[in-house]
């Protein structure tokens, strides 16, 4: 079995850089580790957008780069379904 390397990130505010010129920069860094035969990117979910991720929907960020690439597999960590959805009510 092979050892193989991926690679774990969260999307950062960079400064004097617009969110779309970071979204495009990011989707080329991805481009380059597929090409280069990387296994897997993982993408944090964050629940603070303006402090630690510019993905505040990191399944459409990925459904993005995923028509850029061909072989790289994506991973969303730390994803927090009650963070989602409403509580669920007790019954009455």
């Amino acid at each position: 079995m092979a050892l193989e390397f991926g690679v774990f990130d969260h999307i950062e505010p960079v400064p004097n850089m617009g969110l779309q010129e970071t979204y495009e920069l990011r989707m080329q860094q991805i481009e380059v580790l597929d090409l280069a035969g990387y296994y897997a990117y993982h993408l944090a979910e964050h629940h603070t957008p303006a402090v630690h991720s510019l993905a505040p929907s990191q399944n459409v960020f990925l459904a993005a780069v995923s028509q850029r690439t061909s072989k790289i597999r994506f991973a969303v960590r730390a994803g927090d379904l009650r963070a989602a959805t409403p509580p669920p009510r007790p019954a009455h």
